[in-house]
């Protein structure tokens, strides 16, 4: 099925069922029209360095969250345990407190809860540790992530 908005719909218009088509899609930036290098689901918490007004500072939870910092040059990852044996987790206001507070100007709420997994690989390695405790005690097949390669 496909599916056009404004003038991609106007030219599925003219298309008739049972026609074969090729799609070619990419990634752009609507303001600049610049294709996406990265792109990941969440929410912002820290713009320019401050927390943004109404995010939640009741429910704790566990977290997933990113932050960006020195214009963009360096990427902070944050998982955070929220087993019984450690903590209950984080306010998405405490989210963004952390963030600023480890350097990031800007920050975002990813997806959370029995998700939030953080795995490294020492270079001298070949194997990968999970370096948080999951909640439920094991960490669980996710459909997506965040990787850092490096060589």
């Amino acid at each position: 099925m496909l599916v056009g908005r404004e003038a991609g719909a106007r030219q599925l218009r003219k298309l008739f069922k049972g026609e074969k088509v090729q799609v070619r899609h990419r990634l752009v930036a609507a303001a600049s029209g610049v294709p996406y290098r990265f792109a990941v689901g969440g929410f912002p918490v820290l713009r320019h360095g401050t927390p943004l007004p109404g995010l939640d500072a009741t429910t704790s939870a566990v977290r997933t969250a990113v932050g960006v910092e020195d214009g963009g040059r360096r990427l902070l990852l944050l998982a955070l345990d929220g087993s019984a044996a450690h903590r209950s987790g984080l306010t998405v206001s405490e989210v963004a407190r952390t963030l600023r507070g480890l350097g990031a100007t800007d920050g975002f709420n990813l997806d959370g809860g029995g998700s939030t997994t953080l795995v490294t690989r020492s270079p001298d390695t070949g194997a990968v540790s999970v370096r948080n405790h999951p909640s439920g005690g094991a960490e669980r097949p996710v459909p997506d992530g965040i990787g850092v390669f490096s060589s």
